[in-house]
């Protein structure tokens, strides 16, 4: 079974029984704590060897993940590698149909 790696910004959106698991048969998808160093962040990802990562932190560099398929969420596209995946979202524009 593989392994993906979640890095999540906060243990709102990272809880361990992370839904995503259950929707991703065949893999196993490892939800780490928030708030961590890119030490260790990248002690983890040497401890799992991810098949591929997920990550919803900011706050660790694009750099910890060169070499594994890596899909960043909500992050500055400036901010990543040339040819990075991300997922983005309109926070003001998810608001403004909320509100309509």
């Amino acid at each position: 079974m593989e392994t993906i790696l979640f890095f999540p910004r906060s243990l709102k959106n990272g809880r361990m029984d992370h839904p995503l698991a259950q929707q991703l048969p065949g893999w196993h998808v490892q939800s780490v704590g928030p708030d961590l160093s890119p030490a260790a962040a990248r002690e983890l990802i040497a401890f799992w060897r991810p098949a591929a990562c997920i990550v919803n932190d900011d706050r660790l560099p694009a750099s910890l993940f060169r070499g594994i398929p890596t899909t960043f969420l909500h992050r500055n596209p400036a901010n990543l590698p040339e040819h990075a995946d991300y997922v983005m979202y309109d926070e003001r524009e998810i608001g403004r149909l909320a509100a309509q």
